[in-house]
């Protein structure tokens, strides 16, 4: 049925929790931005990088139904690995890589078969746990980024992978930190930040692991401008992996719910990043 009111979305409201919006029934939402100008990259040198990046333009293989059930088994497998990884690493033990690589590839296969399957899934499973769901977010929007800038199979996993891998640290940090509802005091934050060299310390255990990895999880939280951490690295000094993965860690943050602070639509926060 079509809408033509306000009072009738109100009403939806009231009993769903989701719908879908027939585009060709009315008129196609349009993406908004605060931004006078498209976005461009800003060097030779980074559009050559991104060319070097593409190996292939990939095309959805299969309708989003048809990949409901299929990317639904994938997030749960994937979700199952993870929770057996930070039991794990809860207890002292190492990371089983080979387990965790299966779940990642199978997350892959549906996210190149149609990416709006499972990143429908992953947002219906949104957990209360922030740490454990950014980091299966996290994973997920790097295969999804890595997927439009067309990289092959071999980069999109250990892409993914990193994704997966960027905050395992934090089982280092104080429980409390993990569960706080509110912001952290500066000391607290500096404790906060050590978790890269706690994930690096661990990850260094992992047989198997790549350095395009690690150098990922090491430079997450670097910034373009140099505000970042732990190293304060600039422009091109971060990884592409980092650089990505820089990205997808605030853009998951600030599309999550979170009692302490505002969940943003995904075109809010791509607005408020560009504007950064």
């Amino acid at each position: 049925f079509k809408i033509y009111e306000a009072e009738q979305i109100t009403e939806l409201q009231r009993y769903c929790n989701h719908v879908y919006i027939d585009i060709e029934q009315g008129v196609t939402p349009k993406y908004r931005t605060n931004r006078k100008t498209p976005v461009g990259v800003a060097s030779d040198r980074l559009r050559k990088e991104l060319e070097r990046l593409r190996k292939k333009i990939y095309t959805e293989t299969h309708q989003f139904e048809e990949e409901v059930p299929r990317a639904k088994q994938a997030y749960d497998d994937l979700s199952d690995n993870l929770s057996e990884l930070m039991d794990d690493l809860h207890t002292g033990k190492s990371i089983e890589l080979d387990a965790v690589r299966q779940g990642v590839n199978a997350m892959l296969d549906s996210l190149l078969r149609n990416p709006n399957a499972f990143l429908w899934i992953n947002r219906l499973k949104q957990s209360d746990q922030y740490t454990y769901r950014h980091l299966l977010g996290t994973s997920v929007w790097c295969g999804v980024f890595g997927r439009h800038l067309g990289l092959d199979r071999s980069e999109l996993e250990e892409l993914a992978l990193g994704g997966l891998m960027l905050d395992v640290g934090k089982v280092r940090l104080p429980k409390d930190f993990l569960v706080r509802t509110g912001t952290l005091t500066g000391e607290e934050f500096e404790q906060m930040k050590a978790h890269v060299d706690h994930s690096l310390r661990i990850l260094a255990k992992t047989q198997n692991l790549s350095n395009k990895v690690m150098r990922m999880v090491a430079t997450h939280h670097e910034r373009w401008d140099g505000s970042g951490y732990p190293m304060g690295l600039r422009g091109e000094q971060t990884p592409i992996f980092g650089r990505i993965a820089g990205l997808v860690d605030a853009f998951d943050a600030m599309t999550t719910k979170r009692v302490y602070q505002k969940q943003y639509l995904p075109d809010e926060a791509l607005a408020i990043m560009q504007a950064d």
